[in-house]
């Protein structure tokens, strides 16, 4: 439990104080500390026992960051362990705690010293009345989930910067980025999945790893040895920052196409890197709140850290022997499976049950009916699918089921309930537009056509055309979809500094008091005065005894030297002993000690989870890299905007503006992401803000808009893939490497493939003038919806549409509503700890409530029953099923659906094969709009699209 007499500014010393006072207080509050602190003593019994913890004994609750720290209620003495993991004993007193001088880790590759046997006295040689799997191990993650797939084992010996890693890495990257840019410009968009590279880059680099001759080029292994998890990581990681476009490709794709404004390659390559890499500066200063602890376990890693140890054969062999053979057959089931939805049978993709039941099939279903029912354009009550596309898009397997209630809960809530009830109400001319409408309309109802209130000359919005055309309206669902986006920014911010706001401030307080100890113990070594501060220790030693505390040597590719030669050979003395075993103890000011005198221990005061003892085998990448790299992104950015201004529309202020909200927003937005996987996007409060203070500027939103929105996300993207690095026990300086050259390479890419496909591909610019083209594959869909956006915006502003003469300015009143929302069940949590309050998430449900408009409502109903077979029948009637397969499961059943869907693509849509005949499950597209038998295609249309096409 987190400590609550914090120490206090007063406590520091600064450069010229006294640092036996420093040193004494250190010891004081080191006493405080460990009466607060159970007995650190490794439970043993006679019998060999089970190294994977009960799932069924656990309960999976919402974690709060007091779990940041070594909770002291996670491990008690042998004698007072609980019956079940999830309601463990509080601290044994001070006086019955056995403090252990070292002990060794789960690894032999590792700084930790080794432990003096204990003797085993008679209560630890008995048969305990607890089983093997309750047992509460500090080698074991305190997240259940964790503990099943993740190895508490490590090799620092292996490479994984290695020239077949470089160009594995290389290569992936290149085809990502180039497959993601050229899918941008298509109607059907595929992304290539982690899973692609995972799959893809193992058999190649097997073959490498055969084929290549053992020398060495320039002193660096050609073949180093068998293809090692490690290098197949960093291949991941490199490729995976450049599966998706980078988001400023949209800003350029915008200015040539509809603005005739190619700003030419040397700024847009600078707002690719910067919008891109400013976010990775950033997450250097998130590690000890994001990375670190292992509360903040990253959910969408289990299934990829399965997946790599499965293929590698980490840890239990033959445990991941049987995961490979039951990965492949899931993957060869759900890759014949996926031919059925995706091209036989298409109307499994979504089963509108309301439709079918009316009568859908008979072509005269009521338009009301067809819109409640359609999971594709309508709110899909009652819809389900049996796509796993579509089942995976909230990733059932191994998202919490917490989260995944709340997701779906409000998605139920807001679309099955909230928007009939505003359309049958007829609220704000609900009846005038389609009832879930994403679309703009005119105050009649017909499409709304922005090219008519901007000069036809340089597409730059006219005050007098919009007045001479039409306010801008949305349906009530989407208007009502900004109000509760706007509720969930405040509510992220209350709620995190309600439940965790505390530890935050204790945790950057300690940080800073340790800093100024450390600087001042280290500016006395380094004065080579004594003055009898260090001398007159806790333990009584001289300095001399203290600064004999070793240095480990670090080998050229950046990993410790262990050995003897490490320590000297000579023996250590009771304070370094002391010292050292405090190095991997959550107490500040002992680390503080022990970090004065040149240790390579880092920050991590407040964590001591298994997984990052192993990884302090490794080289942290110090925090004046991650301030270089923001720095220099920030300036470069500014040089870009302010260079390139006319063209770019934003001023020098606007960046740092972006960045701020970026930074308020980062660390909340982290701290629920890490734990729920669901990430709350800030792409709608960036164009809010800018577009209040700098309306009439289009291209100047979506430039602000891309800058903020993007720092935050690339850094949950660059903390996530450090999240993964650690669970595989890749350097930290691999992993920042590989992340940086990855992004770097796949803009270049991305850059010169939209160049490449403008010049090249008709189709492209047609349908950007004339909203078709002959070629109907050749859309440009995202950067025509990106383009809307910066109209809608840049150019009309929020003003106009939410501002006192709109009728929608009731929905500004969210942002308040959003900051009490988590007020009474934060109150009524803390009243009733185990009633369960505390699993109400107010920034998920907000954020999520409107997730069917943009993603499809038939991904609603199908995903929550495999959330709750997977996630609590399973999980808990079955956990040695759910911890042998469970994740192995996941990665089967998407690497399966994704191959065979890129088969489908390649193989039957691009050569415009269609489909082998039309029969009940496959109805002519000619005559049906969609595959669901709710509405014919000529009703479709004069319904969801009343009025001209827009045309630029």
């Amino acid at each position: 439990m987190v400590r609550d007499n914090t120490p206090s500014s007063g406590a520091s010393a600064d450069s010229s104080g006294d640092i036996s006072a420093l040193y004494m207080y250190a010891s004081h509050l080191d006493e405080e500390i460990e009466s607060y602190k159970p007995q650190q003593q490794q439970v043993r019994k006679s019998t060999t026992r089970s190294s994977k913890p009960s799932v069924a004994s656990s309960t999976t609750s919402f974690p709060d960051i007091s779990a940041l720290r070594r909770d002291d209620t996670l491990y008690g003495s042998p004698s007072e362990l609980p019956q079940t993991t999830s309601q463990p004993p509080q601290a044994p007193p001070k006086e019955k705690t056995a403090e252990p001088e070292g002990r060794q880790s789960g690894s032999t590759h590792t700084l930790q010293p080794v432990e003096e046997p204990i003797e085993e006295s008679e209560e630890d040689g008995e048969e305990s009345e607890y089983d093997d799997e309750s047992i509460v191990d500090e080698d074991r993650s305190v997240i259940p989930e964790v503990a099943l797939v993740v190895p508490t084992t490590d090799d620092p010996t292996l490479p994984a910067i290695t020239i077949r890693s470089f160009i594995l890495g290389t290569f992936f990257t290149i085809l990502a980025a180039a497959t993601g840019q050229f899918y941008f410009f298509r109607s059907a968009s595929i992304v290539l999945s982690p899973f692609f590279i995972i799959l893809s880059s193992y058999p190649m680099g097997v073959f490498l790893a055969r084929v290549l001759p053992k020398v060495k080029i320039l002193g660096i292994p050609l073949n180093p040895g068998p293809f090692n998890a490690k290098e197949h990581t960093v291949i991941t990681v490199c490729a995976s920052t450049s599966l998706y476009f980078a988001y400023a490709i949209a800003i350029l794709s915008t200015q040539i196409l509809y603005y005739n404004n190619d700003i030419g390659p040397v700024p847009s390559i600078l707002l690719l890197w910067t919008t891109q890499c400013l976010g990775y500066g950033m997450a250097g200063f998130l590690r000890k709140w994001l990375v670190y602890p292992a509360a903040m376990w990253w959910p969408a890693n289990m299934p990829y850290v399965t997946l790599f140890t499965t293929l590698h054969s980490v840890g239990n062999k033959e445990l991941n022997r049987k995961r490979y053979h039951f990965f492949k057959r899931a993957f060869f089931a759900m890759f014949v499976y996926t031919l059925i939805p995706g091209w036989i049978a298409p109307t499994l993709t979504s089963v509108a049950v309301l439709c079918l039941a009316f009568g859908g099939t008979s072509g005269k279903l009521d338009p009301f009916i067809a819109q409640l029912g359609s999971g594709y354009f309508g709110g899909g009550i009652l819809s389900f699918t049996l796509d796993w596309n579509y089942i995976a898009t909230l990733g059932p397997l191994f998202t919490p089921l917490w989260s995944q209630l709340n997701v779906i809960g409000a998605m139920m809530v807001y679309t099955w309930m909230i928007a009939p009830l505003m359309y049958v109400s007829g609220m704000w001319d609900a009846k005038k537009y389609p009832i879930f409408s994403t679309k703009g309309f005119m105050t009649n109802g017909t499409r709304y056509n922005v090219s008519l209130i901007l000069n036809s000359t340089d597409l730059v919005f006219n005050q007098e055309l919009y007045d001479n055309y039409s306010p801008f309206r949305m349906s009530p669902y989407w208007a009502m979809a900004y109000g509760i986006n706007f509720a969930a920014l405040t509510a992220t911010l209350v709620h995190v500094g309600l439940y965790h706001g505390t530890e935050i401030v204790r945790s950057v307080k300690q940080g800073w008091l340790r800093s100024k100890a450390r600087s001042a113990i280290r500016g006395s070594s380094m004065s080579g005065t004594n003055s009898g501060s260090l001398g007159t220790g806790p333990e009584g030693s001289s300095s001399e005894s203290v600064n004999r505390i070793p240095t480990p040597s670090i080998k050229p590719d950046g990993t410790p030297e262990i050995g003897p030669s490490t320590l000297n050979n000579t023996p250590p003395s009771d304070l370094e002993k002391r010292g050292r075993w405090r190095m991997r103890r959550p107490n500040i000011f002992a680390k503080v000690i022990a970090d004065g005198v040149g240790t390579t221990a880092n920050e991590f005061d407040y964590e001591d989870d298994i997984h990052m003892r192993l990884m302090r085998n490794y080289a942290e990448v110090p925090t004046w890299w991650y301030l270089a790299l923001f720095l220099s992104m920030l300036a470069l950015s500014i040089l870009t905007v302010h260079v390139w201004n006319t063209q770019l529309q934003l001023e020098w202020w606007g960046i740092l503006l972006a960045i701020g909200i970026a930074i308020l927003f980062v660390l909340p937005i982290g701290l629920i992401q890490a734990v729920s996987n669901w990430q709350i996007g800030l792409n709608v409060v960036t164009e809010y803000v800018i577009g209040l203070i700098k309306p009439g500027y289009p291209i100047g939103n979506t430039v602000f808009k891309t800058y903020g929105y993007m720092a935050m996300s690339q850094c949950m993207a660059f903390i996530s893939d450090l999240k993964l690095g650690m669970y595989m026990k890749v350097s930290w300086r691999a992993l920042f490497v590989a992340q940086f050259y990855g992004t770097l390479l796949g803009s270049l890419v991305n850059y010169g493939v939209m160049k490449l496909l403008i010049h090249t591909v008709d189709d492209i610019t047609q349908y950007a003038r004339e909203g078709f083209a002959d070629d109907d594959q050749w859309t440009a869909r995202l950067t025509q919806i990106f383009f809307t956006a910066s109209v809608i915006w840049g150019a009309i502003g929020p003003m106009r549409i939410f501002g006192p003469n709109s009728p929608y300015q009731g929905t500004n009143l969210f942002f308040l509503i959003g900051a009490i929302l988590p007020v009474p069940f934060w109150s009524l949590h803390k009243r009733f700890p185990k009633a369960g309050f505390g699993y109400v998430n107010w920034p998920i449900i907000l954020s999520s409530a409107a997730f069917a408009g943009q993603n499809g409502a038939n991904t609603i109903l199908t995903p929550l029953i495999v959330s709750i077979v997977s996630q609590w029948w399973i999980r808990n009637k079955h956990p040695k099923w759910y911890e042998k397969y469970n994740f192995i499961l996941s990665a089967g059943l998407d690497a399966g659906a994704m191959f065979m869907s890129m088969l489908i693509y390649l193989v039957l849509t691009l050569p415009k094969i269609g489909s082998y005949t039309f029969w009940a499950l496959n109805p002519n597209t000619t005559e049906w709009a969609t595959a669901e038998y709710c509405l014919k295609k000529s009703v479709a249309t004069a319904l969801l699209n009343p009025g001209p096409k827009t045309e630029f």
